[in-house]
């Protein structure tokens, strides 16, 4: 579970930003209690277009990659792709940096790490044994302390490379406090549904056997999409005689989240719907590309990673969550995971447009979080919980929409100011 995730310097975001899970009461729906903490299951996010919710969303994915990928995919001389901040001269000299706080099997950590310069000048990793924080290990400019008990991964400190992480390698030198950790950060998930979000997605996770057929179809027959069953026909491509460059945009539009790119298959979804010809019902396939609407389509392919991180208790964020999906659906979706079903300390962190879900019971101001962009150029992140005089629940949904709450676009009058016929 997170605790929270904090970044600065990064793209939009100048300062230092933190979205925090943790909340001070308990319910048995809507909240986890491990380790002293209160956890929130959902936090949504609003804001205007261009107030860098998107950016949020790619300092998660890249503190997710690094860490994973780091000591596997980067040479002595590779550049480490952060993006920082640019509008100001001062923080193109400062520091990248990226922690979190989380709990595995009711064990607390806080990592984090700051690149600068192409090199990870600064990493830590702490617990907390007999409940006050102690010293896992730290780096400083390649310089390595450990703390008293931690002995795994002998001498990894003279094969980690200065443009990767020190937990990525302890993690390939079979240190089981790393392996855990990175265990815990596969199963946090970002998706962005304004882009192709493919089937296959879903696809393969019944495939792997981590959700099954049925659990898709009934949740297919319960968001009403007339779809009654599927079948799917799956042939196996041989990836090496496809043209390069059609190689080249697989491997490049290859999510790393729900997928193992061992094999790659031509997949064909057919759909089964019911027909009726004088009262007598009779079965109809049709094309799942050609003939299902957008958003059928669309929350075909995000239903298997909504069953997943439920099933398996992952964090699953999603920029955009609102897109092609009706407004009922989200709110069921949102009651998902803020119910009895969730057992398995699953989270969901979104974006979205749609206000109607600040009407949701389920959601009170500490799942409510606001990106806006200052005068400066900055994003700027808060909670609905930081400002003064919001009930714990209530209409938010007219009061963000009346600007109470600050993150909504200003719009001036367009029909006043835009000349149409000149």
């Amino acid at each position: 579970m997170i605790i929270d995730f904090s970044f600065k310097n990064f793209r939009s975001f100048r300062d230092l930003t933190t979205l925090s899970m943790e909340t001070n009461y308990f319910d048995e729906n809507t909240t986890f209690n491990s380790e002293k903490f209160n956890l929130l299951k959902t936090s949504a996010i609003y804001g205007p277009n261009a107030g860098g919710k998107s950016n949020f969303f790619k300092a998660f994915k890249f503190f997710r990659s690094f860490i994973l990928y780091s000591s596997t995919r980067f040479q002595i001389d590779d550049i480490i792709p952060v993006e920082k901040f640019k509008l100001d001269k001062n923080s193109i000299k400062e520091p990248v940096i990226f922690e979190s706080k989380f709990i595995i099997e009711n064990h607390y950590y806080r990592y984090g790490f700051s690149i600068n310069n192409n090199a990870v000048e600064e990493e830590w990793l702490y617990h907390r044994p007999k409940g006050r924080e102690a010293r896992i290990f730290e780096r400083t400019n390649g310089e390595f302390i450990r703390g008293t008990y931690f002995n795994e991964g002998k001498d990894v400190e003279e094969k980690t490379k200065s443009n990767t992480l020190f937990l990525s390698s302890l993690s390939q030198w079979n240190s089981k406090t790393a392996k855990k950790i990175l265990d815990f950060i596969k199963n946090i998930n970002i998706l962005n549904t304004s882009t192709a979000i493919e089937p296959f997605i879903t696809i393969d996770l019944i495939e792997k056997g981590i959700i099954t057929k049925d659990n898709v179809l009934e949740f297919l027959k319960l968001s009403d999409f007339g779809i009654n069953d599927f079948n799917i026909e799956n042939k196996e491509i041989d990836f090496s005689k496809l043209p390069k460059g059609i190689q080249e945009l697989i491997k490049n539009s290859s999510p790393d989240e729900f997928k193992i790119p061992d094999k790659y298959f031509s997949i064909k979804i057919n759909p089964v719907h019911f027909s009726y010809d004088n009262n007598e019902k009779s079965s109809v396939v049709l094309d799942f590309e050609k003939e299902e609407s957008d958003g059928t389509k669309k929350f075909f392919s995000l239903i298997g990673p909504f069953l997943a991180t439920l099933k398996r208790g992952g964090v699953l964020l999603i920029d955009e969550l609102d897109t092609s999906i009706h407004p009922l659906l989200l709110d069921k979706i949102i009651d998902l995971f803020n119910s009895e079903y969730n057992k398995n300390n699953a989270q969901l962190i979104f974006s979205t447009h749609n206000t109607r879900i600040l009407r949701n019971p389920s959601l009170n101001k500490d799942n409510i979080w606001f990106i806006n962009k200052n005068k400066f150029g900055v994003s700027e992140l808060f909670s609905l919980s930081e400002i003064k005089n919001v009930r714990k629940t209530g209409n938010f949904e007219n009061e963000y929409l009346s600007g109470k709450y600050g993150a909504i676009p200003y719009i001036e009058d367009i029909l006043n100011r835009v000349d149409i016929d000149g």
